[in-house]
C-alpha cells in the first residue's frame, strides 16, 4: 500500500515535465528556422554562380521565401496498474508513452517574370566577369539599359548617380575589379566552407572577407530584383500650346490665321518645335520654285552660263529628292505603325502628344 502514492506521483510529475518543455523547444526551432532564411537567400545565388561559371549564357533561377511555419506537438499517456490478491497487495505496473512531432516549412514564390530574369542574368554575368568568365550582354538584352530602366525609370538614366544619391545596393555596387570567389572540382573544396555552389561538376566557393562582402551585395541585388518592381518613369510636366499659322505656314495672330495647332509640349519646350514640319515643307516649296525658275532660264542662257545652271539644277534636284525620300520614309513608318494596330510613335518632334495633336489639328475658316 505504501508504493501506490509514489507511483501515481511519478506519473503525474512525468506528464507535467514533458508538457512544460514544449515551448522551450518550439522557441529553439523557430530561431533556427529564422536563421536559415539567410541560407535560403544566399545558397541559390552561389549555385547560380557555379552555373554561370560553367556557361555564362545560362538562365538563372530564384525563389522568394514568402512565409514560414513552425509547429511542435507533444503527446503523453500514462497508466498505473495495481494487483491485489487475497493475501493483500500483489503487484504494481506503470505504463508511460510520450511522443513529439515537429513540423517546419517555407512557402516559396518562384520568379517567373522574364524581365526580372533578364536583370538577374545580367547581374550574374557581371559577377562572374570579375574572375574572367564570359561577358556582360550588350544586346538582347542590353544590360546597361535594363539596369537603368529598373533603378531610375529611364533607359538612359545614370545608375551610378542614382546609387550615389540614394546610397542603396545596385548593380553598380558589384565589384568586378578582382576575383572574389574560387572555382575548382569537388576535391579542391576546403574544409569548413560555408557556401559552396555546384553545377555539372563545377564547384564554386566563397572565402571569408572580401568574398563574403561581394556575395552579400550580389544577394541583395538579386533579392531587390525579385521583390521590387522597376521604378516608374517620372511624369513629365506638360503645357498646352496654341499656334496660329498663315497661308505661308508662318506664325501669326488669331485674326490672320488660316491654321490652328493645339498640342501638349514638355514644360521647357518652346512652340518652335511645332513649326519644324511646316518649315521643312516651306523649304521644299522654295527649292521647287527655284528649280522651275532655273529650268526656264536655261534655254535663254549663254553657253558659258549653262554649265553653272546645270550644276545648280542638279544640286537642287538631289536636295529635293533627299527631302522627299525622308518624308516618304517617315510616312512609311507611320503607315506601318497604323497597319499593325499600334499607336504611332512620335517621329518628327520628340515629346509631343501626337494623338492629341491630330485630334486638335484643324483648318480654320478665313478670318471674319
Amino acid at each position: 500500500m505504501s508504493r501506490r502514492p509514489l507511483v501515481v506521483g511519478l506519473a503525474v510529475t512525468t506528464a507535467l515535465v514533458a508538457t512544460g518543455c514544449t515551448h522551450v523547444q518550439l522557441r529553439k526551432n523557430t530561431v533556427r528556422q529564422a536563421r536559415a532564411l539567410a541560407d535560403l537567400h544566399q545558397q541559390p545565388v552561389v549555385d547560380n554562380l557555379a552555373m554561370f561559371v560553367y556557361d555564362h549564357n545560362a538562365l538563372p533561377y530564384f525563389a522568394v521565401p514568402d512565409s514560414a511555419s513552425s509547429t511542435l506537438q507533444d503527446a503523453g499517456t500514462g497508466a498505473v496498474g495495481i494487483d491485489w490478491s487475497r493475501l493483500g497487495f500483489a503487484a504494481a505496473s506503470l505504463d508511460v508513452n510520450a511522443s513529439r512531432e515537429a513540423t517546419e516549412g517555407w512557402n516559396l514564390n518562384p520568379v517567373n517574370d522574364p524581365r526580372k530574369l533578364e536583370l538577374m542574368r545580367c547581374a550574374y554575368q557581371k559577377a562572374v566577369l570579375s574572375c574572367g568568365y564570359g561577358c556582360v550582354a550588350s544586346s538582347c538584352p542590353d544590360c546597361q539599359k535594363r539596369w537603368a530602366r529598373f533603378y531610375t525609370g529611364d533607359p538612359e538614366g545614370d545608375v551610378a548617380e542614382h546609387t550615389k544619391k540614394h546610397g542603396t545596393v545596385t548593380s553598380e555596387c558589384l565589384d568586378n575589379s578582382c576575383c572574389w570567389f574560387r572555382v575548382g572540382c569537388k576535391k579542391c573544396l576546403p574544409k569548413h566552407c560555408t557556401y559552396v555552389g555546384r553545377y555539372c561538376g563545377c564547384c564554386v566557393w566563397v572565402p571569408p572577407g572580401k568574398g563574403r562582402d561581394e556575395l552579400s551585395k550580389l544577394t541583395l541585388t538579386i533579392l531587390d530584383i525579385a521583390v521590387n518592381e522597376p521604378k516608374k518613369p517620372t511624369p513629365t510636366a506638360t503645357k498646352e500650346v496654341v499656334l496660329y499659322l498663315n497661308s505661308m505656314n508662318e506664325k501669326t495672330t488669331s485674326e490672320h490665321a488660316v491654321k490652328k495647332i493645339t498640342a501638349e509640349l514638355p514644360i521647357r519646350e518652346t512652340d518652335t518645335v511645332l513649326l519644324k514640319p511646316y518649315q521643312e515643307q516651306e523649304a521644299l516649296r522654295q527649292k521647287q520654285e527655284e528649280l522651275r525658275r532655273l529650268q526656264k532660264m536655261r534655254p535663254m542662257a549663254l553657253d558659258s552660263e549653262k554649265t553653272k545652271l546645270d550644276n545648280r539644277i542638279q544640286r537642287l534636284e538631289k536636295e529635293i529628292e533627299k527631302v522627299r525620300g525622308e518624308a516618304q520614309r517617315k510616312q512609311t513608318e507611320l503607315g506601318e505603325e497604323l497597319f499593325r494596330g499600334r499607336e504611332p510613335q512620335p517621329i518628327v518632334v520628340p515629346g509631343i502628344n501626337y494623338q492629341l495633336f491630330r485630334q486638335r489639328l484643324n483648318t480654320m475658316a478665313p478670318p471674319r
